[in-house]
């Protein structure tokens, strides 16, 4: 704090002094906030990353589809017609 009238009584620079203390230490600590917030909110987020959105990609919902129809046709589709080609039988001995 500054006297207008030049104080300088011993109470006077003691005020000063401590008054610059504050302000120095309020520096060092600012100085170092920003650093000290991003650690802190890298602490508590979650230790898992976080999933990335392929399952919501177009891509990905085509394949699916197109999947789920190869399934399908295959499980509805008629059975093979049976073979009328002749068979040769060996002879028993």
């Amino acid at each position: 704090m500054k006297y207008p009238f030049g104080d300088t009584s011993l109470e006077a620079r003691r005020s000063d002094a401590l008054e610059r203390r504050r302000t120095l230490m309020k520096e060092i600590v600012d100085s170092a906030g920003d650093g000290r917030r991003a650690w802190l909110r890298g602490m508590q987020d979650d230790l898992m990353p976080l999933q990335s959105d392929f399952e919501k990609s177009p891509v990905y919902r085509l394949s699916l589809i197109v999947a789920a129809v190869v399934v399908g046709l295959s499980l509805f589709a008629p059975p093979p017609a049976s073979s009328t080609a002749h068979v040769a039988v060996r002879a028993t001995v």
